[in-house]
């Protein structure tokens, strides 16, 4: 039968060439690199390069020298067979230790801002979020509201946004300003719905685990790390969006 090295190779987390030598150390008990260039038709500078690795996995010990020649030796079936018994036990043991610092309550980050430029720097914020994690941008926004940020900062955003091809989806109001501000703004990368009956004090911003949120009167808002906000957010978003 032809022996499937790559198979081999997988199971054991080795490369094909280490599998194909210690096939041969185990079928051969011990050998010197010599012989297993012989066998393998490998060079010796591969040879000696697989054995480190192999020696590293415990898969390959060196025996005392005979004559000034190094000997290899493959460890046993049986001995293959408790390394990977005692390999399943410690990863047991460390899923026992891991799995509850995983299923721990989500730290969370509030930051808490006020004023103009306070409202302009976590805009900047959630855009550099977005870019990074390669997400769109949703958000329930007054056009009225975001033009208190500034014709200059505005137009600088919404380019730096779509130069980095992020995306922005916006529910708005539907009244005369919002209309002015879809006018204005709706285009590639940004796309705006307006809806009746919508009245909104807080303009909401969201992107991965952020929500980003802030009001005019006064000036001020949150940016905070929730997971399970965020995505119960995007949910009603996503609903709202198909209406």
């Amino acid at each position: 039968m032809k022996i499937k090295y790559s198979d081999i190779a997988e199971l054991l987390n080795i490369s094909e060439t280490g599998a194909k030598i210690y096939v041969e150390l185990m079928t051969h008990y011990m050998l010197t690199v010599v012989d297993m260039r012989k066998l393998t038709g490998l060079d010796a500078v591969k040879i000696r390069a697989e054995i480190k690795k192999l020696m590293a996995a415990h898969l390959v010990k060196k025996m005392q020298q005979s004559r000034g020649v190094e000997v290899y030796r493959g460890i046993t079936l049986l001995q293959l067979e408790e390394k990977l018994e005692r390999d399943k036990a410690v990863f047991q043991n460390l899923k026992k230790v891991i799995l509850p610092v995983l299923s721990q309550p989500q730290k969370l980050g509030i930051l808490k801002y006020e004023g103009i430029e306070g409202v302009r720097k976590v805009y900047l914020e959630i855009l550099e979020e977005a870019i990074k994690k390669g997400e769109d941008i949703l958000a329930f926004e007054s056009g009225n509201d975001f033009e208190v940020l500034g014709e200059a900062f505005i137009h600088n955003y919404v380019q730096k946004r779509i130069s980095s091809k992020v995306k922005a989806y916006i529910i708005t109001p539907r009244t005369t300003e919002d209309k002015t501000f879809k006018d204005e703004y709706e285009g590639k990368y940004t796309f705006i719905k307006m809806l009746p009956d919508f009245k909104i004090k807080a303009n909401i911003n969201l992107v991965s685990n952020l929500v980003m949120t802030f009001s005019v009167n006064p000036l001020q808002g949150t940016l905070r790390m929730d997971k399970d906000e965020a995505v119960t957010l995007k949910e009603i978003f996503h609903k709202m969006w198909k209406i």
